[in-house]
């Protein structure tokens, strides 16, 4: 065979392998998207089947690379700073109940750890943790404050309106028992009470 006619033969079973990878390729990507519903459902139960097993070789392989994944993670989230959380983003609203799956199976497995972990945390960062619990507390404070100087409709635990008010002020004028008032009104005797002696209610005229 002439070298000429040796260079064209490998050049056709070239040309023929790269059109038979990007026929492969494409029947790759034809296969995805008609059947992504059913890889993704297959995904999740090989997944759920094999949690254990799964977070065993994660765990290995971040323990062996921690360093790397550590500088590669960082280095990526700097550059992409957006896109990853607009992917975080997708991810989680895609996949509510794989990810509820996933973390509950880590806790039930790694309760020890966890709690290890908590109680580590709560020791190196005691002052933190104290701030935190400092400021939650007065946060809530707070809002009992303001919950608590609301009146009227605008108070989360009114049982009355400005409405009804005004009815049991009119029916109690005209001989209307407390008791009846309440049961037609399907409020307590006390409430109603309260509003004829100007204890709650007086704002409204």
């Amino acid at each position: 065979m002439s070298i000429d006619l040796e260079a064209q033969v490998l050049a056709v079973a070239e040309a023929m392998r790269e059109r038979d990878a990007e026929l492969e390729a494409a029947y790759k990507r034809h296969y995805r998207s008609e059947n992504r519903e059913y890889e993704k459902q297959r995904s999740k139960i090989f997944y759920i089947r094999n949690i254990d097993r799964i977070l065993l070789q994660k765990k290995a392989y971040q323990a062996k690379n921690s360093n790397a994944i550590a500088e590669r993670n960082k280095a990526y989230r700097a550059k992409n700073s957006h896109a990853v959380a607009e992917q975080k983003k997708a991810y989680r609203a895609a996949n509510k109940e794989l990810i509820a799956e996933r973390n509950k199976a880590y806790r039930a497995a790694n309760k020890e750890l966890i709690a290890e972990r908590n109680k580590a945390y709560r020791a190196k960062n005691s002052h933190a943790v104290a701030e935190q619990k400092k400021a939650y507390r007065a946060k809530k404070m707070s809002e009992r404050v303001l919950v608590g100087r609301r009146k009227g409709e605008s108070h989360p635990g009114a049982k009355l309106n400005d409405d009804l008010v005004r009815i049991i002020r009119s029916r109690s004028g005209a001989g209307e028992s407390l008791r009846k008032i309440a049961e037609n009104l399907g409020v307590s005797r006390g409430a109603v009470s309260h509003v004829l002696s100007g204890e709650t209610w007086a704002h409204v005229i």
